[in-house]
């Protein structure tokens, strides 16, 4: 298990000592080289997926080989290699105590992500299940599934979940991207807090403030994507600065290639990055234009050549499915805002506010909601004004969770609107242009964010690249007082323990602490309801040899654990699982067509609209168990005449 993963890892080593030599730093050469490294999997994930080779022995092969060309390349540099420094540790005391707690911090989440399964509802919906529909097919492309978020979401975290999932046969690993992703991410906020400024203990607050955002610390052992997202945006925002400081040349056209590397990187992983990245992208031609004039245009192009390169095999992908390059259409209609107005804007804008305000008091959350409500009154806004908000949503406010789609950066989000109003007044740090400007770059984006997206109660956890974003900027206003800023980032660390300890979906203390459940249990954490049904299901299928099993399901179906349980049987062969459609009492299809290839020996079905009698590509099955629905063959009934996925058997069927 180890081994599949150290041979997709190995690579990356390499290329950061590769690199060093030709950066100005190690930080500069992990950054680069994660970005090169990113580019090269999705590069091997496509190619494989073309030939439907996704296997173990191909990615063994390409990741091999190379590992073998870069320790070539090593060996030809190890003269240049030996002059380079070892990183540097900070020389003072108060700075090497607060690392000592970053690294303590991000140790323990560094466990959780290790024992802990995949167990949020995302995961179990689309995040692992996709992963395992790419398993089963050898290829990434597009399959008939009733869960359509499979299909058409950017796939890059679930690209790298992918790989360590076939190199060691299972999902041991599938934290670790997040995990991983926070380290890289603390990494480079460090190094931009040097770029905008800051000196040795500005990096080091920026780091404690970044390790300790609540949202962060609950997402650092999932699967979530966000903290992918926010970790390819850093490495975008470092080139981005490194850019607009090159005075042309070569190196102009290196730092482009990076940025639109990271760019296409960012794009492929979470949709939000289009808003967040905006900004950063107009900074840069702003720039670019005034010291080159219209020559500035080769760098466009350089940039948004790379990022689509990287991003057209999912966007044909989408394009075929849907006729559209991020999905169906009504995923857009849903999402998005009606109307793009100023009424919209700050209707959004406070309610987004507001969910990093959420206390563990009801009288603190009574408060809040109630000034949420009188802002709206006095503007002559409705709070829940369908245009702005996500349907069937309404804005209330709820006791903080610890829990990684709601958790609120309360303290984070007030050391931020204060270090912007710091930016902004003190002297100086005003005379800092390229601070002032990124500080404006963070405000714009979350505008962007809130004029674009209608509001949902999850949003807190697509503000996570914001925070970490953000981070430098406190860090560098914190570093100017002796010791404000220390305790403050000690503070933060304490803070931060109740959201360490008590998570709601892999707790380390408490009756339901993980070190006391087993790893089947814990899939299980979002829905407990649904384990010995689950498990109930799978021994019927386990008693029959059933492997090939269709699946109704609507689209939040909670798949993965049924790929777990089926897969622990230990047999010969391999689980099939596939979508076979689902047509609703009007007879419309929900989702895709279904596999029509597939007569599975089994159905098991979630969706309520489901009748006691279904038939799939002209077998018919009869209903045996409840949730979730386990269908089994009937025999006798001649449906032959039925083809386009599942329907109800006829009454005189029956």
């Amino acid at each position: 298990m180890i081994l599949g993963t150290l041979v997709a890892l190995l690579p990356l080593a390499l290329l950061v000592v590769a690199g060093r030599p030709f950066l100005d730093g190690w930080r500069w050469a992990l950054l680069v080289a994660a970005v090169g490294w990113g580019v090269t999997l999705v590069a091997f994930t496509e190619g494989l997926s073309a030939v439907r080779a996704l296997s173990i022995s191909g990615m063994l092969v390409l990741w091999g080989g190379l590992s073998l060309a870069l320790a070539w390349a090593v060996w030809r540099n190890r003269v240049a290699l030996r002059q380079t420094r070892l990183p540097r540790i900070p020389p003072g005391w108060v700075e090497r105590l607060l690392l000592l707690g970053v690294t303590g911090l991000v140790g323990v989440l560094g466990v959780l992500a290790l024992v802990a399964p995949p167990n949020t509802y995302d995961a179990m919906t689309y995040h692992m299940s996709r992963v395992a529909h790419w398993i089963h097919n050898g290829s990434v492309s597009h399959y008939p599934t009733s869960i359509i978020r499979q299909l058409f979401q950017p796939p890059g975290a679930e690209f790298v979940i992918l790989h360590l999932q076939v190199l060691t046969g299972g999902d041991r690993f599938a934290n670790l991207v997040q995990w991983s992703s926070l380290v890289a991410s603390l990494v480079g906020v460090s190094l931009l807090a040097k770029q905008l400024g800051g000196n040795g203990r500005a990096a080091v607050l920026t780091v404690v403030v970044a390790a300790t955002i609540p949202m962060g610390v609950m997402q650092a052992s999932s699967t979530q994507n966000d903290y992918v997202v926010s970790f390819w945006l850093v490495c975008l925002a470092v080139f981005v600065l490194r850019l607009n400081r090159q005075p042309g040349g070569s190196g102009q056209a290196w730092w482009a290639l990076f940025v639109g590397a990271a760019l296409g990187l960012a794009l492929l992983t979470k949709a939000t990055a289009y808003i967040f990245a905006f900004p950063l992208m107009v900074w840069m031609l702003l720039v670019r234009i005034r010291r080159d004039g219209l020559r500035a245009w080769r760098v466009l192009v350089l940039v948004v050549a790379v990022a689509t390169a990287i991003n057209a095999p999912h966007v044909a992908r989408n394009l075929m499915e849907y006729g559209a390059p991020l999905g169906p259409a009504s995923e857009a209609d849903r999402y998005l805002n009606a109307t793009l107005s100023s009424s919209s804007l700050v209707s959004v804008a406070v309610r987004n506010v507001a969910l990093h305000l959420g206390a563990r008091w009801s009288a603190i959350n009574a408060l809040t909601g109630a000034l949420v409500h009188a802002v709206h009154r006095f503007l002559g806004l409705e709070v829940d004004d369908p245009a702005s908000t996500l349907q069937g949503m309404r804005f209330r406010m709820a006791r903080s969770a610890y829990q990684e789609d709601v958790a609120a950066n309360g303290w984070h989000l007030g050391l931020v609107v204060l270090a912007g109003v710091a930016v902004v007044i003190a002297p100086p740090l005003r005379r800092r242009a390229a601070l002032v400007t990124y500080t404006g770059l963070l405000v714009t984006g979350f505008g962007l964010f809130s004029l674009i997206l209608r509001w949902q109660p999850w949003h807190s956890r697509l503000h996570l690249p914001l925070f970490v974003l953000a981070a430098p900027v406190v860090g560098i206003v914190l570093a100017r007082g002796r010791w404000l800023g220390p305790l403050v980032a000690l503070g933060l660390m304490v803070a931060t323990i109740p959201w360490l300890l008590f998570s709601e979906t892999k707790p380390l203390l408490g009756r339901a602490s993980l070190l006391h459940q087993d790893r089947e249990t814990l899939y299980f954490a979002m829905r407990p309801d649904l384990r010995e049904p689950y498990r109930d299901t799978v021994t019927r299928l386990r008693e029959r040899g059933c492997e090939a099993v269709g699946l109704l399901m609507d689209e939040n179906g909670f798949e993965y654990p049924l790929w777990v349980l089926m897969g622990s049987w230990g047999g010969g062969g391999r689980p099939q699982l596939r979508h076979v459609g689902m047509r609703d009492e009007r007879g419309a299809v929900l989702g895709a067509e279904g596999d029509l290839s597939l007569q599975p020996c089994a159905v098991i079905a979630t969706h309520p609209a489901v009748s006691d009698d279904v038939a799939v590509n002209g077998l018919a099955y009869r209903r045996v168990t409840g949730t979730p629905f386990l269908f089994l063959p009937r025999e006798g009934l001649d449906v032959s005449g039925d083809h386009g996925g599942p329907q109800p058997v006829s009454q005189e069927a029956r």
